[in-house]
Order: C-alpha cells, then sequence, then structure tokens
C-alpha cells in the first residue's frame, strides 16, 4: 500500500510470480488545447502567453493497486512544477498552466518519475508568436497633422477667395457627401457586419466550452471574417460608389453642366476622391469597432490590450486595401467610356485575378508573380499584425513542396508593402487626374 518495490500476483488463489518495479513510467502530452482541436503534435505555435499543458501518464506494474509516480514540468530544461501523481488509478490525467512571456522557440517537457528513480519524458516545442503592439501615440499624431493640414489648407483657401480666387473642391466633396448618405449608411452596416455575426459566435463558443477563448483562436477566426469582408466589401464599394461615379456623371450630362460652371476638371475629380476617402475611413472606423467589441468580451481580460492593438491594425489594413482599391475605381471611371468596363476591371483585380495568381509559383518556382495580386499584400500585412494563419488566396506555392519543389519566397515587410500600395494609388490617381484633364468631354 505504501509503494514498495514488489509485488505478490495470485491466479486462482495460487502464487505464482513476483514482479519488480523494473519497468520505465510513460506519458503522453495531450495538449494545449484549443477550442478548435486536440494537438498531440510536438511543434506548437501560439500567441498565448498562459500555456495549458495536458498530459496522461502511467506505469507498469502498478503496485498493490496504487500508481506511485511523480511528475515534473521543465521549461527550457528548467524545473518549473513538480507534481504528485500517486494513487489508486490505472493513470493519471494531469494539467498545468504555465506562462511564458519570452517570443522564440522554448521547450515543455514532462517527465514521469516512479518509485524506483525510473524516468521517462516527453517534450513539445512552442514556438512564442509575438504580434507588434499598435502605437497609438503616433498613430493619433499622426491624425492630428494631417487635421491640421485640412484645416490649414481651409484657411488658406478662404483667405484666397477674399481676394478673388474661386475654388469648388469644398463644394463638391459636400454635394457628394450630401447625395450619399444612403449609400454611406449601407456601407456603414456592411462594414459593422462582421463583427456583429462573430458576437454570436463567440458567444455561442464561449457558452460551450464553458471559458474564455483563446487569444489564438479570435485572431484566426478574426483574420478569416476580416478577409472576406475585405474582398466582398470592395466588391460592393466598386459597385455601390465609385466605379459609376464619373463616368455616370458623363453620359447624364451632370459633368457638361458642371464644366459650365468655373470648375477646374481636377477640382470635380478630386472632390469626388476626397468624399471616397470619408467613405473609406468611416466605413473603418465601424468595421474595426465592431470586430474589436466583437471578441474583447470572450477573451482572458490579460489579452484586452492585444486585441486593441489588433483593433488598430485592422484599421490600417482596411485603409491600405480600399484607398489603393478607391484609386483604381476612380481611374476605371475616368478613363473608360463604357460603363461596363469600368465595373469589370475592378472586380477582376479584386476577386477573379488572385485565386488564378496563387498558383503561379507552382510554375514559376518563384512567388513573383504573387506582386501581381492587390490580395497578396493584403493577406502579408495580415500575416504579420493579425494572425499567422494567413488569407484566403495567398500564394499555394507551399503545396509544391508535396511535389518537391522549391520555390524563392518573397520576403516583404510590412514597410514595404505599405510602400507599394501607396506608389499604386499615387499611380492610379496622378494617371486618372492627367487622363481626365485631356479628354474630350460630351
Amino acid at each position: 500500500m505504501s509503494g514498495v518495490s514488489q509485488s505478490v500476483t495470485f491466479i486462482n488463489n495460487s502464487e505464482i510470480l513476483f514482479l519488480s518495479d523494473l519497468a520505465t513510467p510513460s506519458n503522453v502530452i495531450t495538449g494545449p488545447i484549443r477550442f478548435s482541436f486536440l494537438t498531440f503534435n510536438v511543434s506548437f505555435s501560439t500567441s498565448e502567453r498562459i500555456i495549458n499543458v495536458t498530459w496522461i501518464g502511467w506505469d507498469s506494474p502498478i503496485i498493490d493497486g496504487y500508481l506511485n509516480i511523480t511528475f515534473q514540468i521543465l521549461v527550457d530544461s528548467q524545473i518549473y512544477a513538480e507534481i504528485d501523481g500517486s494513487g489508486f488509478y490505472d493513470y493519471y490525467s494531469g494539467n498545468y498552466q504555465i506562462q511564458i512571456f519570452t517570443p522564440g522557440f522554448h521547450n515543455i517537457t514532462i517527465a514521469s518519475i516512479d518509485s524506483q528513480g525510473n524516468r521517462y519524458s516527453s517534450t513539445i516545442i512552442i514556438e512564442m508568436i509575438e504580434y507588434p503592439s499598435f502605437q497609438w501615440i503616433p498613430f493619433f499624431l499622426v491624425i492630428a497633422a494631417i487635421i491640421g493640414i485640412i484645416v490649414l489648407a481651409i484657411v488658406v483657401i478662404r483667405r484666397k477667395q477674399e481676394r478673388g480666387y474661386f475654388t469648388s473642391i469644398g463644394t463638391i466633396v459636400k454635394k457628394e457627401l450630401a447625395e450619399s448618405k444612403k449609400k454611406l449608411l449601407i456601407l456603414t452596416v456592411i462594414a459593422a457586419a462582421p463583427g456583429i455575426i462573430l458576437v454570436f459566435i463567440f458567444g455561442l463558443i464561449s457558452r460551450l466550452i464553458g471559458t474564455s477563448i483563446s487569444i489564438d483562436s479570435l485572431r484566426d477566426m478574426v483574420s478569416l471574417f476580416f478577409n472576406l469582408f475585405i474582398y466582398y466589401f470592395g466588391m460592393a464599394f466598386s459597385i455601390i460608389v465609385g466605379a459609376g461615379s464619373v463616368i455616370n456623371a458623363k453620359k447624364n450630362g451632370t459633368l457638361s453642366w458642371f464644366f459650365s460652371k468655373p470648375v477646374r476638371r481636377w477640382e470635380f475629380l478630386w472632390g469626388k476622391i476626397f468624399a471616397f476617402f470619408v467613405f473609406v475611413t468611416i466605413t473603418m472606423i465601424a468595421s474595426s469597432v465592431s470586430l474589436i467589441l466583437g471578441c474583447i468580451f470572450y477573451v482572458d481580460p490579460i489579452y484586452v490590450p492585444d486585441i486593441l492593438s489588433m483593433g488598430g491594425y485592422l484599421f490600417l489594413i482596411g485603409l491600405m486595401a480600399l484607398i489603393p482599391l478607391t484609386a483604381i475605381v476612380v481611374f476605371c471611371s475616368s478613363v473608360f467610356k463604357k460603363t461596363g468596363l469600368a465595373y469589370f476591371v475592378p472586380i477582376m483585380i479584386l476577386i477573379a485575378l488572385p485565386p488564378i495568381i496563387s498558383f503561379l509559383p507552382m510554375v514559376v518556382r518563384s512567388e513573383w508573380p504573387l506582386l501581381l495580386s492587390f490580395t497578396f499584400y493584403i493577406e502579408e500585412l495580415g500575416k504579420e499584425w493579425v494572425s499567422t494563419s494567413g488569407g484566403l488566396f495567398g500564394s499555394l506555392g507551399g503545396f509544391g513542396e508535396a511535389f518537391g519543389l522549391t520555390i524563392t519566397p518573397l520576403n516583404l515587410n510590412a514597410t514595404s508593402i505599405i510602400l507599394i500600395l501607396m506608389g499604386i494609388t499615387v499611380v492610379f490617381l496622378a494617371s486618372a487626374t492627367f487622363l481626365f484633364r485631356k479628354q474630350d468631354l460630351p
């Protein structure tokens, strides 16, 4: 009963064998566990700072029905905790929470030790992922600087108007916003929809598992929903707001009426562009706030700063996606004479081309074709800032490894991607302005 090293076994009341506890005890690590799956892997990546390690340990033979076993939990070869697993049962099922705050790879070992000092160890490798914290102070300083520039521009223009200079860009912006109130309301509701849906999904999951949801699972779900939102909201934005804005004004005579007044062509175009930027900003605020509220009530309080940072980055990713898309939409609406092309080209760029381009790295053995995919840049920003799970239409080159293919990766950081997207914006807006000023209008 006290866990002695020998035991007598009887069959039909006959003494037949003496058993010595010389066998090595065993264990198997069955966690970390996320609500989406049970892991038995030897390697695990997570941004969780509290790791719930679960395991099952046993020994053979069990002396007098008594399992005499001790477990040591080691983190990076250092003893983190020691647990007595002895008792009158066939195996011990244990769990222990480990706090790891240092990014990088860490070894977590469960060592089983029986009464004779026999030892058996199982080890998993945990990769702690540290997503960057959103820089709120610089962000608000930039916002303040932009507001200051706008106010300064308004003051300068008004002073020039007092001296006889006339500009209609402000009037056009106001007119566009006033006429598009219903469109803006529709876009705002669409933008808030992903967060509202996640509230119900996370609420259901939280009730089913009876505890808060892991930050990794929240990041993965938000990344999936946000990528879908960008694709389909971008398409809705193109159809509802942008693609027909200029080309319809050409067809219905509005443009001719405007130009019968003292309105410069670039003022008409940029008045609409500034109005579209207001649409994009308002809708992305609605989207990021709804996603924050959809997550923040279902996560452990220690991860609230992570959720807030994720919301800030979602806002930036949305701007990085929709501002270049606005430039492309305005370009198509300004240059093309047929309404169909003005709608078709942005939708092709956003929806049709990315799935096709995603296969090309396996053909050319390099990821450079992804530079032609608009959604690739957005998904790469999401991987760096929101979730490493990626998006929907990134490179499928990883599947090439199953066929023995070596594919040269693209090494783009967030700064490079932002510069590329801003470059696309400048090129399309500059081209739209130049070509619109040179066009023969009816």
